[in-house]
């Protein structure tokens, strides 16, 4: 999608662009391959991006815009020059992104906007087993998939690391292990994300870089039993010990 950085759409414009990417992408669902599936999805997760971006206007002082769609909901905070408070931003429903906005606003000529996303259903395309580890685990997703970026703030670095509360849209079973991941275009990685607690319902995961992100859990698989040999005998099979 072709939008100019600065470009400002009402929501109801934003929110019709969005549905009609969630209508393309439930229709290919039905009779695409796995591959060229994740491919769009990477291509939704680019466009989501420009057309929330699009949501941010400028101001002096501060503005919030709150977007939901069938599928997708987006909250977006803007602070401008005139922005008193040393608060800590949270954008928040059921996940949630803990960020110091005013500090990257003193590296962006006093302006810095945040905007947290999050897809309902798009964990069903970027799936768990496109995260690739070493082990033979059985991988789960844990959460929605999420997407945290700095929209119109030029300078994008975090001073400090952002807080995203994760809740949990699957039980957690006790050995399971939970992995903060991010999407890099084609496949979840771990870098730059880290589990600092969690407990039967969330997870926190304290990022020091924004993307698209999502929890996986890993469960070791139980060791293959071996068959005893079966021997023929006397017409019949005995199973030998």
């Amino acid at each position: 999608m072709n939008l100019r950085d600065n470009a400002v759409f009402e929501p109801h414009v934003v929110s019709s662009f969005l549905e009609h990417l969630e209508d393309a992408l439930t229709d290919m669902a039905q009779n695409t391959s796995k591959e060229k599936l994740v491919v769009f999805g990477d291509a939704m997760l680019q466009s989501t991006e420009k057309l929330v971006g699009a949501l941010v206007e400028h101001t002096t002082t501060n503005s919030r815009t709150t977007l939901i769609t069938k599928t997708i909901e987006v909250q977006t905070f803007t602070i401008g020059k005139d922005y008193k408070s040393n608060m800590i931003i949270n954008l928040e429903k059921n996940n949630s992104l803990a960020i110091d906005l005013v500090r990257i606003a003193r590296n962006n000529n006093g302006s810095a906007a945040v905007a947290f996303t999050n897809f309902k259903k798009l964990g069903s395309v970027l799936t768990a087993d496109l995260f690739y580890t070493v082990s033979d685990a059985n991988k789960t997703m844990m959460s929605a998939v999420l997407s945290a970026s700095l929209p119109k703030t030029p300078n994008k670095v975090l001073p400090s690391p952002a807080n995203i509360t994760v809740k949990h849209i699957q039980s957690l079973v006790h050995q399971g292990v939970v992995s903060c991941v991010y999407w890099n275009g084609s496949a979840w990685v771990v870098d730059g994300c880290d589990v600092t607690q969690t407990n039967s319902t969330h997870t926190v995961c304290s990022c020091v870089h924004f993307s698209t992100f999502a929890l996986i859990m890993q469960v070791e698989r139980p060791p293959e039993v071996e068959r005893p040999p079966e021997v023929e005998y006397k017409g019949c099979v005995l199973i030998t010990s």
